[in-house]
């Protein structure tokens, strides 16, 4: 007796494959997000970190005239991956075109800080477990020995996920992930960083996946004696076919408290501001071809 769910002629088989087949049209695609490496990329990155502020301070109960700060660090260098492993890239070569930062206080004074890797070019290896630094020719800051050191071992952005997503998923970042990102900030206590794939669009000549990230950042601060939290959000977008990210741009308010007291004196500061996190990637070759946009 022919079933009466089958189309005449056509067996069972292929009527149940037919059947499946068009119930998954309705699944929306997986895309695997990683952070790839490999020798022989090169790009070119820029990134721009502001923040601003408007502080209220108070001394031994009486309050002083409010202050404002505003810092901003701007950074551009050429990078070459020339060895990588299974754990990321083992030994680069970076060109700094630009590595500075400005500060202006209250009275409008205005004061740059260049670092010593503005104008030259380095190359950091991993010998033996150490990181080896090699052609700065100047003395390097804690700060800037850390920033080129996490130019190893596992990419530095740590917003994806390990297991395929579609749009509309998302997720909680792992905070043992996030440090490397986190350098450019002062001293962080706490992370939360939750992601959400928004959708796959054109950006920068690429096909990419765009990302909408939230960010809350508690951290420790000289310019506030309790500590500094932001809270940022913000879009990435990461080329699905090169599999590198393109931008990064995240933005929001901070808040300031805190207060110190010796025997003598005791200080109170409050205020409120903005921060700024903008980092764009120009890729010139992956793993040693050159990107075609």
């Amino acid at each position: 007796m022919r079933s009466r769910f089958a189309p005449c002629g056509l067996p069972l088989a292929l009527a149940a494959a037919l059947l499946a087949g068009t119930a998954a049209v309705g699944q929306p695609q997986k895309y695997p997000l990683r952070e790839g490496f490999a020798t022989g990329d090169q790009v070119v990155k820029e990134s721009a970190k502001d923040f601003s502020a408007e502080l209220r301070p108070v001394a031994n109960g009486k309050e002083m005239p409010p202050q404002s700060f505003v810092m901003r660090s701007l950074e551009q260098y050429t990078q070459q991956v020339l060895a990588a492993d299974k754990t990321g890239p083992s030994s680069v070569r970076r060109v700094y075109t630009t590595a500075r930062s400005y500060q202006t206080d209250s009275e409008g004074t205005k004061k740059q800080v260049v670092s010593p890797l503005q104008g030259k070019a380095v190359t950091v290896r991993r010998v033996d477990g150490r990181v080896v630094i090699v052609g700065a020719k100047v003395e390097l800051s804690e700060g800037d020995r850390a920033a080129l050191a996490g130019a190893l071992g596992a990419g530095a952005l740590p917003f994806f996920p390990d297991h395929p997503v579609a749009p509309g998923d998302q997720w909680t970042v792992d905070q043992k992930r996030s440090p490397r990102f986190l350098q450019g900030f002062p001293s962080v206590r706490n992370a939360q960083i939750q992601c959400r794939f928004e959708e796959v669009v054109p950006f920068a000549g690429q096909r990419c996946a765009r990302l909408h990230c939230t960010m809350e950042l508690d951290m420790a601060s000289d310019a506030s004696p309790g500590g500094l939290t932001m809270h940022l959000a913000g879009d990435i977008h990461h080329a699905l076919a090169l599999g590198r990210t393109l931008s990064v741009d995240l933005s929001g308010p901070l808040t300031m408290s805190g207060g110190k007291k010796n025997d003598v004196n005791t200080l109170t500061v409050s205020g409120e501001g903005k921060a700024r996190l903008r980092e764009t990637y120009r890729w010139l070759k992956v793993a040693g071809k050159p990107v075609r946009k």
